[in-house]
Order: C-alpha cells, then sequence, then structure tokens
C-alpha cells in the first residue's frame, strides 16, 4: 500500500458532506442569492436602457449660453474673446440701461 489515504467510503462522503455544508455557509441562502438567475436578462435590459437613453437624446434647440453668461449680457463677448484677464473693474462695471433708471 503506497497511499496513506484511508479506503473507507464512511470517510469519503462524510468529508464531501463537510465541504458541501462549508462551501454553503451553513445552509443560509442570502437574498441576493436568487437574483442570480436573472442576471443575463437584468444585463441586457441594462445595456438596452443605456442604448434608448444614447439614441433617444433631446434636441437642443437653441445653442447653450456661453460660459453660463446670459447671451445678451454686454460684457459677455469681451470676457471671452479678452486676450487679457479683465480687471475687477470691468467685471463690476455694469452699464446701467436707461430703461432701468
Amino acid at each position: 500500500m503506497i497511499s496513506r489515504l484511508p479506503e473507507d467510503q464512511r470517510y469519503w462522503n462524510a468529508l464531501t458532506d463537510r465541504v458541501v455544508a462549508s462551501t454553503h455557509g451553513s445552509g443560509t441562502r442570502r437574498w441576493w442569492h436568487g437574483l442570480s438567475r436573472f442576471a443575463v436578462p437584468l444585463g441586457i435590459a441594462a445595456a438596452a436602457a443605456l442604448l434608448a437613453a444614447l439614441v433617444w437624446q433631446p434636441q437642443v434647440s437653441a445653442p447653450p449660453s456661453l460660459y453660463g453668461l446670459a447671451p445678451t449680457d454686454p460684457l459677455a463677448t469681451p470676457f471671452v474673446t479678452s486676450a487679457v484677464a479683465p480687471t475687477m473693474a470691468t467685471l463690476f462695471a455694469t452699464p446701467i440701461s436707461e430703461a432701468s433708471q
């Protein structure tokens, strides 16, 4: 006899039972284990939702405002197109229209 492993079948059956019991976490199932059978359909549904969101994007009717500034702001164009940074006086000096007086 070369091997020292037992030849008793009851020993191997008991060992198999212990291994199976230890891998199943002593017989308790977690709530998310039941979701595993839905993994493929849920993955396909998530991919379909992503594709639908990418395809059916709403069309923008007007271009977005210039860097968050109102398009009618008199300082918007000089502020954005200026080669140098504007001074604080330029930022605070907003022209007062005659209509607002």
